[in-house]
């Protein structure tokens, strides 16, 4: 076994908690659904953040909390929310994150928020993982984990199997080339393949020549994969876009997009029907938020 690096344990100290709840009045909201967005970041100072944005009839709230006082000790060049992991205010939540020395590290948040004790600490669980520079979990997999979604530097976009007490494994190639141009890809939704039982994992994804798309990737053949185009132009403004169900009377009815620029600025999307294959009925509600400068998982 190679060497593991001493990042595990490795804790800082933080000035005060970032705990930041804005007013209902203050934030756009989207009317006629109940919808929330989490977000995953890593700062420049290398805390991890969580932001929610909840709307329900109209109404919205927006919160930010940043773990502390631990840190990482790195700024990842990906990161992933494991399957269940909570939130505030009491945290245990797990994560993987890659860095540029090759390590791919089991990240764990744990304490309560309200007392200002978040501790964090990481493992390394394999090597070869610099050159990722996307992570994405479905919940679909098999008997040994999850599926993990992950895009490389080249071009390659491959699936693992991951559960939490192994490192990925059995990879399986979604393309070895080809995907350089992809440059947000953000999990979205399981669905059964038209006329079959067949079951895909579906993305949502922006292209470095302005593109909004869906890729549909089958469970059981994730190389023969199919791409919609939901918008031509203007969507490579974004470093980060990152998409979330709403629901009407507890069915989901649309989807919520939070797309965040460079400069952190963050810009509100309500998709009416996520399931019909087009963004004709995207609705655009503008700059909702500023500050967003975070390193985002997806």
């Amino acid at each position: 076994m190679r060497k593991l690096l001493s990042v595990a344990g490795a804790v800082g100290v933080a000035a005060g908690l970032l705990t930041v709840a804005t007013p209902a009045d203050a934030v756009v909201g989207v009317p006629g659904a109940i919808c929330t967005l989490r977000t995953l970041g890593i700062s420049p100072g290398k805390q991890i953040v969580r932001r929610e944005y909840y709307t329900n009839a109209g109404k919205a709230t927006l919160s930010t909390v940043g773990y502390n006082p631990g840190r990482m000790t790195f700024v990842p060049r990906a990161l992933v929310n494991e399957p269940g992991a909570g939130g505030a205010p009491y945290v245990n939540d797990h994560y993987l994150a890659n860095y540029t020395n090759g390590y791919l590290y089991r990240v764990l948040a744990v304490g309560q928020t309200s007392y200002n004790d978040v501790q964090v600490s990481a493992k390394a669980v394999a090597s070869g993982w610099g050159s990722i520079r996307s992570l994405n979990f479905s919940p679909s997999g098999t008997a040994g984990g999850n599926y993990l979604y992950g895009l490389a530097d080249n071009g390659g976009f491959y699936r693992y199997v991951y559960g939490d007490t192994t490192a990925p494994h059995s990879r399986a190639t979604i393309g070895s080339s080809g995907w350089l141009g992809v440059k947000t890809i953000d999990y979205d939704r399981t669905v059964t393949i038209p006329g079959t039982s067949r079951k895909a994992d579906v993305f949502l994804a922006t292209s470095s020549d302005g593109r909004l798309m869906e890729y549909t990737i089958p469970l059981d053949t994730p190389s023969k994969w199919t791409r919609r185009d939901l918008k031509t132009s203007g969507w490579n403004v974004f470093k980060s876009l990152q998409t979330e169900d709403c629901y009407v009377n507890g069915a989901a009815s649309g989807r919520v997009l939070i797309g965040v620029t460079p400069a952190g600025a963050a810009y509100l999307y309500h998709d009416r029907n996520a399931r019909d294959g087009s963004a004709a009925d995207l609705v655009a509600y503008g700059n909702f938020a500023t500050g967003w400068t975070e390193k985002f998982s997806g």
